[in-house]
């Protein structure tokens, strides 16, 4: 103590600056081992987050798939088989390695996925085996292996999937607990360091804790926010590594608002487009005349869905040309008046007709089979869709929309949906007027015969037969002749009987 108590002043202050040196070195020392520690924290937290969104993308791209099986299943449609499930499918599969790959950068991730892998492969193989069924038109069948072993199988791989993403979030929310409390840790060191110095180095102490401790709070929020399902959470810019972290959470954020969003939207599509086909399938059931049929499905296709113009083309007897049938609007009406029909291979209409499958023209102007009607100036997009019974074409329903692009691979779902109905439902009028037809000529055949069975004389007879029948069939003259013997004639018209002897 004597020894200090004779130094100097300049040497006191000299001795004062470097203890507090000495204990601001030991701060930032201090607060550098921390930080570091809290640095790993939140990397850890980040590894847990990626496990979470990796769990979460095999999660919506499952429920694709089912959605895309169920629809199938619902609407018996072959061709989802060949268009829909495979690329649901391969999302699904490759989400899954997708998984498992984020898993496999921790020591111990890939033994906590264990089993899922062997569930994920059972689901595939099981839908394969549901699409071959449906390919097979094995309905019930595919329908049993679906909401049976499938979905048992379903079931256990929601399970495990969800205790995954739960372990994963809860992980990376302790994690960035940790970080914060190790952040808390260096803003007291630096606080306690920040007494023994100078105002300036205190006053630095704290602002460089506080541009510390702020950021990862907010990253933390975020991060717990994020594991909750709440992608809204903006996060204010950070800069340095924590920065970069930040942009990092914000963008895994935005894609998977963006990949919610999507889903919900097809989804909604589809519904809408389910709807939409089991309305016109009501409608079309009540419906027996092929004239009206036509035009109730043009106007509520169009209502539906707002379309700049529908209509309808049905193939003639000789299965030569498509004459229009029904349209929407004054330039459907004219066209009907004037008689419009396309020939077979003739436009995108006689291209779906001599294809027998779908033609789709996101931009009209720029596809080379595509005939402008200057009754429809408007039009941009045009979807021709075969309506086919069987084997059999029966016509081709015709879609068109002014705006380019306004039509896309949803609507060519829908209007197939649609084009089925509507050759079931031309079928039956066809079938219903023809039995009316041949009831009708068994009711005549009944009338004459009653008539016939009421006459006098093999005269009056012969007389009602050529009269009944030439009114049947529209003829002007008829006559029925009746060979009685070989030397006897007899024979009839509806005004005069005559009878001739002679030999022959």
């Amino acid at each position: 103590m004597s020894r200090f108590s004779g130094l100097t002043l300049g040497r006191k202050v000299a001795l004062a600056l470097a203890l507090l040196l000495l204990i601001a070195g030991a701060g930032v020392a201090i607060a550098y081992n921390l930080t570091g520690r809290a640095t790993a924290a939140v990397a850890q937290s980040q590894q847990h987050l990626d496990e979470v969104a990796a769990a979460s993308a095999v999660q919506r791209s499952w429920s694709q798939a089912v959605a895309t099986l169920d629809y199938l299943l619902l609407t018996r449609q072959p061709s989802l088989v060949a268009q829909d499930l495979p690329r649901d499918m391969a999302g699904f599969v490759s989400a899954a390695e997708q998984m498992q790959a984020v898993f496999q950068k921790r020591a111990g991730g890939e033994a906590q996925l264990a089993g899922l892998d062997g569930l994920a492969t059972e689901l595939a193989a099981l839908s394969e085996q549901v699409a071959d069924l449906a390919m097979a038109e094995q309905w019930e069948p595919a329908q049993l292996l679906r909401y049976g072993v499938l979905a048992s199988a379903e079931e256990r791989f929601q399970e495990r999937l969800t205790a995954v993403a739960t372990d994963s979030g809860s992980s990376a929310a302790a994690a960035a607990a940790e970080a914060s409390r190790l952040h808390s840790t260096v803003q007291r060191a630096a606080v306690g360091s920040a007494a023994l110095m100078i105002l300036l180095a205190a006053g630095g102490g704290f602002l460089l804790t506080r541009s510390l401790i702020g950021p990862v709070r907010r990253l933390t929020a975020a991060a717990e926010s994020f594991a909750q399902g709440n992608f809204d959470v903006p996060i204010a810019p950070v800069p340095g590594e924590l920065g970069r972290l930040g942009e990092a959470l914000q963008a895994t954020a935005m894609t998977l608002q963006e990949q919610y969003s999507g889903l919900e939207h097809r989804l909604a599509e589809r519904a809408r487009a389910l709807e939409t086909s089991i309305e016109v399938g009501r409608q079309l059931a009540t419906i027996h005349d092929a004239e009206a049929l036509v035009a109730a499905v043009v106007q509520h296709v169009q209502a539906a869905f707002g379309y700049y113009h529908v209509h309808i083309y049905l193939l003639d007897e000789k299965r030569e040309k498509l004459i229009l049938a029904g349209g929407s609007g004054d330039a459907g009406r004219t066209m009907l008046s004037q008689g419009h029909s396309l020939k077979i291979g003739q436009g995108l209409v006689g291209l779906a007709a001599r294809r027998g499958e779908p033609v789709l023209a996101p931009d009209t102007h720029a596809h080379s089979d595509w005939l402008p009607n200057p009754l429809l100036p408007q039009t941009s997009a045009e979807i021709a869709m075969p309506i086919r019974y069987g084997d059999k074409l029966l016509g081709v329903l015709d879609v068109q929309h002014d705006a380019p692009g306004g039509l896309g691979e949803d609507d060519v779902a829908l209007l197939e949906a649609v084009a089925g109905q509507v050759a079931v439902a031309l079928q039956n009028a066809r079938l219903l007027q023809e039995a009316e037809e041949r009831s009708r000529q068994a009711a005549l055949a009944y009338s004459i015969g009653q008539r016939i069975q009421r006459a006098g004389s093999v005269e009056e007879v012969l007389r009602l037969a050529a009269q009944e029948l030439g009114q049947a069939l529209g003829s002007e003259r008829a006559r029925v002749q009746l060979r009685v013997s070989p030397y006897i004639t007899t024979s009839a018209a509806p005004e005069a009987t005559t009878a001739e002897k002679g030999a022959n």
